[in-house]
């Protein structure tokens, strides 16, 4: 099941690009919510990944890292890691910036 959380991708209009790939435009402008492109983040035939597996990327990044900008230096692994690590950051500045809230159950 992928899960789609509506807020959280309106969020990222004008938030930095957290991907910072060596391509990145710098231009909050065009920074939309990015999806990981694996199975096991959700994503399927049809689907995107589940939303909180995305991160804050500019339109530059995005093109990188889903394989669309054609960067021939890189590897589909070292796309994937820059992915990884953009998620991170992204989580990081949720919860920095109290945007993202986490509530333990009992």
């Amino acid at each position: 099941m992928t899960h789609r959380l509506q807020g959280l991708r309106q969020l990222a209009q004008d938030k930095p690009c957290c991907a910072r790939t060596r391509w990145c435009n710098g231009d909050n402008r065009t920074t939309v919510w990015c999806h990981l492109n694996d199975q096991f983040a959700g994503r399927g035939k049809d689907h995107k990944a589940h939303d909180l597996l995305g991160f804050f990327g500019c339109s530059s990044c995005h093109d990188v890292i889903d394989g669309r900008a054609h960067i021939l230096e890189t590897t589909r692994e070292e796309r994937r890691a820059m992915g990884y690590e953009a998620v991170c950051r992204t989580q990081a500045y949720l919860l920095d910036n109290e945007l993202l809230i986490v509530k333990v159950a009992a």
